[in-house]
């Protein structure tokens, strides 16, 4: 695939990214409305990444 269509590829994929999370409703609204799909996954994201934070500071904690 030459450069520019890998350009290409790259940039529609980005607007279809922007687009469907900046104009669904879910965007703005997730974080006020507890029950829509977007908050309940990123809530569990939040939980994963915690998790994944407190995992690799009780890593540090060991190996010193």
């Amino acid at each position: 695939m030459s450069k520019a269509a890998k350009l290409i590829k790259v940039l529609f994929s980005w607007i279809y990214i922007f687009t469907v999370n900046l104009c669904s409703d879910n965007f703005f609204l997730g974080s006020l409305n507890p029950n829509t799909v977007y908050s309940k996954n990123r809530m569990v994201a939040n939980r994963r990444m915690d998790a994944a934070i407190v995992w690799v500071d009780e890593e540090k904690l060991l190996d010193t």
